[in-house]
This record gives C-alpha cells, sequence and structure tokens, in this order.
C-alpha cells in the first residue's frame, strides 16, 4: 500500500520511497531509500521526460541519421557516401548551428540565413559556387525529409530550403586564377 507524502509523485511503502513518473506515454514506478533520492530521482525523471518532449537536437540527430541512412529509396548509400554526408554535415550545417538548436525550431528564417551564409562563407579556394552550395545542402534535406517522416517536425523543412542563382552559378572571389 502507497501512502502519501508532501511531494507529489513520492510515495511511501514500508521503509522505502517509490517514484511515480510517466515516460514515453507510460507510468513507470521505482523505489528508493530515501526521501531526499525520491524528490532527486522524481525531478531527473520530470526533467528527462521534457527533454524528450521538445525532441532531439539537429547534432545528434543528423549525426544519427548519416549512421542509418540507407538510401533514398533507388538505390543503397555505401560506407563513402555516409562518410561524405557526415563530412558535409560537420564542415557546413553543424558548423553553423549551435549544438543546442532542436530540429523544431528549425524555420524558413532559419534555413535561408544557413544559405546566405554557405553563399559568403569562404573556403580556401575562395567563395563557394552554386555546385558546391548544393552539394552541402544534400545532406541536411536528406536529414530534414527523414525527421519530417519520423514526426519530428510539422512541415517539410527541406521544401524551405532556397537556393541562391547566381550570374553563371560560379564562385566571386578576388583572388581568380586570371593573371
Amino acid at each position: 500500500m502507497l501512502e502519501r507524502t508532501s511531494w507529489p509523485g513520492v510515495y511511501r511503502r514500508g521503509s522505502r520511497y517509490v517514484v511515480v513518473y510517466r515516460a514515453d506515454g507510460r507510468q513507470r514506478k521505482e523505489a528508493v531509500g530515501t526521501l531526499a533520492q525520491a524528490r532527486e530521482l522524481k525531478l531527473r525523471r520530470a526533467a528527462e521526460e521534457a527533454e524528450r518532449r521538445r525532441g532531439p537536437t539537429l547534432h545528434a540527430y543528423a549525426l544519427g541519421w548519416c549512421d542509418r541512412y540507407a538510401g533514398s529509396g533507388h538505390d543503397t548509400a555505401s560506407e563513402r557516401t555516409r562518410a561524405e554526408y557526415r563530412r558535409l554535415l560537420a564542415t557546413f550545417a553543424l558548423r553553423y548551428f549551435d549544438e543546442r538548436v532542436r530540429l523544431r525550431d528549425l524555420d524558413r528564417r532559419t534555413l535561408g540565413a544557413f544559405v546566405t551564409w554557405l553563399t559568403r562563407h569562404l573556403s580556401p579556394d575562395g567563395l563557394l559556387c552554386d555546385r558546391s552550395i548544393s552539394n552541402a545542402l544534400t545532406p541536411l534535406r536528406g536529414c530534414l525529409r527523414a525527421s519530417h517522416a519520423e514526426g519530428h517536425v510539422d512541415s517539410d523543412l527541406c521544401e524551405q530550403l532556397v537556393l541562391p542563382r547566381r550570374r553563371g552559378g560560379s564562385r566571386t572571389s578576388s583572388s581568380s586564377g586570371d593573371s
């Protein structure tokens, strides 16, 4: 028989304390020895559930997506493709977006700012050309499509990524190789 304590969700059963909480939509119970441990456990489980409801961060989801990416449906992705996607994500998207950014925090404005950053990003060879920008966005698009399919985001964010169209699609840099 559980008897109430002054702390919500914490009960006493004999000499032990039982913490009742929800995880993944199911009620769970854990027993500990002291009221202090029970209060700490209750707070920790509530924080974990709140974190789960907020959804994954872009960094964690994108890297996990790279590991499990099997292809777009008409062919399979090789380990080289996954390694290249990881490299592109780490070089561009994961460098631009803070590691605390959640998938659900992304919108047209933040994705547009990322594309603008790519158009102004200086590589050792100068500014990125339109083709390089498109390549940099490929793994992010796949990751966003997968997150939409899994229900982490409400809209298909990759549809909101608008690529630049510059004259000739080439990079413009002050250090062009023509002399």
